[in-house]
């Protein structure tokens, strides 16, 4: 069973995103176009690194509010060179959310994603586009800690779990900040997540959110993600997120 990079990395942060909506009340979010400063921008960045091909980046960029921020008035977004186009999914629509994203090429350990927000030029004109020479720039550092899954592996047939926790264990990094964020499929697209708050070797998936499943082909992702804070910058805040992002594939029975 093939699943797109984006399919795979996004059900879950998507469905998270549903049910954080109806919890806090995120669905009164709007997306604004007026041009801001970068004083009055709020900037989030997800990296997903799956240690193949190319890496998933994403930048969302908010107001005070919290309201997603869309630029129409000419600005420029780009990561390590490569334009990001602005995308907001079905479930980030219901929210009222957006970001930039693209695939750029994979960096390798020591190296850096770096972002570039180029505002308008004077008079509302369009930016260059031959180059960003202007941008704002945040640089996230690769952080090189991929999951390695020790139970079950990759192939492994798995039992559908009818009560008790599924537990699911990996080598733990050692790396400050981290969490684990697990997803597990089945061929007809049913998904159950886990939450890990430490990085310590396991996570749990609740047996009741495989009550659908079929047994056959499936899916398990884990992601490690590791929060930062990159400072010296112009914008009212930045947050990083890097996913070091593991997928095997299953035969649940």
């Amino acid at each position: 069973m093939r699943v797109s990079k984006q399919t795979s990395a996004y059900a879950g942060l998507f469905a998270i995103l549903a049910t954080l909506a109806v919890l806090v009340g995120l669905s009164g979010c709007t997306t604004v176009t007026e041009a801001l400063s970068p004083s009055e921008l709020r900037v989030s960045i997800d990296i997903k690194d799956y240690h193949q091909g190319t890496t998933r980046v994403a930048i969302h960029f908010s107001d005070h509010a919290l309201n997603t921020v869309e630029f129409v008035h000419g600005e420029t977004v780009t990561c390590n060179g490569v334009f990001l186009k602005y995308d907001s999914g079905y479930y980030a629509r219901m929210l009222g959310y957006g970001a930039y994203i693209g695939d750029v090429p994979r960096q390798s350990s020591g190296g850096a994603y770096t972002f570039g927000y180029t505002p308008a030029a004077a008079g509302g004109g369009a930016t260059s586009r031959s180059g960003d020479s202007g941008a704002i720039r945040v640089a996230v550092a690769v952080v090189n800690a991929p999951v390695a899954l020790t139970n079950p592996i990759n192939g492994a047939i798995v039992s559908i779990p009818r009560s008790g926790p599924f537990v699911v264990q990996y080598a733990p990094s050692g790396v400050s900040n981290s969490i684990i964020v697990g997803s597990a499929s089945d061929s007809r697209a049913h998904i159950a997540l886990s939450l890990a708050l430490r990085d310590a070797g396991s996570t749990r998936f609740n047996a009741a959110d495989f009550k659908n499943f079929a047994p056959g082909a499936g899916l398990l992702s884990l992601s490690r993600i590791t929060s930062s804070k990159p400072g010296n910058t112009p914008f009212a805040a930045v947050d990083a997120s890097y996913e070091n992002i593991t997928t095997i594939s299953v035969t649940w029975q």
